[in-house]
């Protein structure tokens, strides 16, 4: 997929997740509730936000191919061009995210992975790159079938590989 695919796509959450906040933001002054659906309203948005957020992030680490560059690092014998953007337009768009309660852990763990990775490229060191990458890698598929859960509304299954050790 193209750059400017790419950040078609970014840019388009980024548009829905604010046009949700500015709906939850302005309200119904005229609410026959007594003030209880306007925050109910506000509730949605946010949620609703949260899961562009996720999604936009999730896809966008799919189409920089985390996957792939962990399997073409380990057994490169020189950093490749392109790691270092793709690994920092990764961890920038995991650093931005609200991420919601049940994922904040996961969030946290693959922007700590994805910063470890940046560094070790940023020193041009591929010993600790491809072993922060496939911490990366990792921990991006510890928590990714709960991301896509929470983005459906749906509770996570107790299978947290439900589709399989070889889909990316």
């Amino acid at each position: 997929m193209t750059s400017r695919m790419r950040l078609l796509l970014i840019g388009l959450a980024a548009v829905l997740a604010l046009a949700l906040v500015a709906v939850a933001a302005c309200g119904d002054d005229d609410d026959d509730n007594g003030g209880n659906g306007s925050s109910a309203q506000a509730e949605q948005a946010l949620l609703d936000a949260q899961r562009a957020q996720v999604l936009a992030t999730m896809t966008l680490i799919r189409l920089e191919e985390l996957h792939q560059i962990d399997e073409d690092a380990q057994p490169a014998a020189e950093i490749e061009a392109g790691w270092s953007g793709a690994v920092t337009l990764m961890r920038q768009a995991v650093a931005g995210v609200d991420w919601p309660a049940d994922l904040a852990d996961g969030g946290a763990e693959l922007e700590m992975t994805l910063m470890a990775s940046e560094e070790a490229l940023d020193a041009e060191d591929l010993q600790s790159f491809k072993a922060a990458i496939t911490d990366a890698h990792t921990a991006w598929h510890g928590f990714e079938h709960e991301a896509f859960a929470f983005i459906a509304g749906e509770e996570p299954s107790e299978d947290n590989d439900a589709r399989g050790d070889d889909h990316e």
